[in-house]
């Protein structure tokens, strides 16, 4: 959730994603499908994709990169 949205119908696909100090890409509180495919995702201290919550509605493949995955 950010600035008191949720995330639905989400598509992240084909991407380049890099971040030094934090979560490449982090996914919380869905309400509704999400999809996180064929990017590069690449974190040197923290998770390269971090979901928390219910991941019933989430869809991960095809990702490249360094650092961890959680969740």
């Amino acid at each position: 959730p950010h600035q008191s949205g949720a995330p639905a119908n989400l598509i992240v696909v084909h991407n380049t994603v890099l971040h030094a100090t934090s979560d490449a890409i982090r996914v919380s509180g869905m309400v509704g499908s999400v999809v996180i495919a064929n990017n590069a995702v690449y974190s040197q201290s923290g998770s390269a994709i971090a979901v928390a919550g219910d991941t019933s509605r989430l869809t991960v493949a095809g990702n490249v990169g360094v650092g961890a995955t959680s969740g």
